[in-house]
């Protein structure tokens, strides 16, 4: 009967929020924490690499939607995903400078807007 009480117990707990300052989180694999101040190196982003393709079958369906053969080769596929996640890397360390730059604490969805808007 103690453990349902403990139960009930914690299921009342306020939950505590989910958002992490920017400089809090790590990115990749590489466990180095991103500075406030200055983001991630573009080192840093090539050591996170991993060789886990875990999108090779919608990126290769995509392909085929886009015009592809009905079975693209695995290679193109973990290539473009590749491409893709260092795109967003680099999406996400530049939405951090801009964070900072705009003195805020956490990433909004404003800053990835406006980078998105003034892409050069």
């Amino acid at each position: 009967m103690t453990k349902s009480r403990n139960r009930s117990r914690a299921a009342r707990r306020p939950r505590t929020s989910t958002k992490q300052p920017v400089g809090s989180s790590s990115l990749g694999d590489s466990g180095k924490p991103w500075s406030v101040s200055g983001g991630l190196s573009t080192t840093d982003l090539s050591s996170t690499r991993s060789d886990k393709h875990l999108f090779q079958p919608e990126i290769q369906s995509m392909m085929h939607a886009f015009g592809d053969v009905p079975h693209p080769v695995p290679e193109s596929a973990a290539l473009v995903e590749d491409i893709v996640r260092n795109q967003i890397r680099h999406l996400v360390v530049q939405t951090t400078d801009v964070t900072n730059l705009r003195g805020g604490r956490f990433m909004n969805i404003e800053d990835v807007i406006f980078l998105l808007r003034h892409n050069k």
